[in-house]
């Protein structure tokens, strides 16, 4: 699975010499790692990458979930989930020691419910997803810990213009993207670190296949920066 990304890595890297700018947007951005869980670095653990987290919901949270991203203008097509579960299992694979497997809907036995609740950072509190479920069983496999997407949008904005070239101005494309994670311990029963990331490209073209898999590399990077997981340092 992992070698499916090889083939698209020269061409990131030349695509990222077309980005004019790239950068973490500050509004609404947070990282938290339970106590019990920072710096422990860990290497070979066992994670489930769970299908997008709208595909578990029941009726009602589905319904509240659409209502939610219509009010939020935060887009999402049918598209970009599938390019999601498809491709943060391979990001996460490529950049940590933990033992990846990519969860199938059709193949969890177990129906999953979630609540939908304010979790404590610091002296705010940000609301986030939790599953109701412990040592969840996957192809007879227990694994430690449960990620989820918990929500995800890419709106994308232009033609815009930018700074002087020769003759005239060049136009570029602005690509504005983001994250909400849960890293769910799932022997314990408890979160372990969730998160919102957003990042904002501007472009020369309208955002391709390599535009999304650039922008989702930099967010599971950001991820395991803050996260219990050991990051491999990769070098080109």
């Amino acid at each position: 699975m992992v070698k499916n990304l090889q083939k698209y890595k020269n061409q990131i890297l030349i695509m990222l010499f077309s980005i004019l700018l790239l950068s973490c947007a500050p509004t609404d951005r947070f990282t938290f790692v339970a106590p019990e869980y920072k710096r422990l670095n860990q290497s070979g653990v066992e994670i489930l990458v769970m299908p997008f987290i709208s595909t578990l919901f029941d009726n009602g949270q589905l319904h509240d979930y659409i209502e939610r991203k219509n009010k939020s203008k935060e887009t999402l097509t049918a598209k970009e989930i599938e390019l999601l579960e498809n491709y943060v299992p391979i990001l996460l694979a490529e950049n940590s020691f933990a033992k990846i497997t990519r969860a199938e809907k059709k193949d969890l036995n177990t129906p999953i419910k979630f609540q939908y609740v304010n979790a404590e950072i610091g002296d705010t509190s940000k609301k986030v997803f939790v599953p109701e479920i412990k040592n969840l069983v996957y192809d007879e496999i227990m694994p430690k810990y449960l990620f989820f997407v918990e929500d995800a949008f890419f709106n994308k904005t232009g033609d815009e213009k930018g700074v002087s070239m020769g003759r005239g101005s060049e136009s570029f494309f602005v690509f504005d993207a983001g994250i909400e994670y849960l890293l769910w311990d799932n022997h314990q029963g408890k979160i372990a670190a969730f998160g919102k990331l957003q990042a904002k490209q501007k472009l020369l073209s309208l955002p391709n296949k390599e535009s999304y898999l650039a922008i989702l590399e930099t967010f599971i990077v950001d991820f395991l920066k803050d996260s219990p997981l050991a990051q491999k340092k990769i070098y080109f």
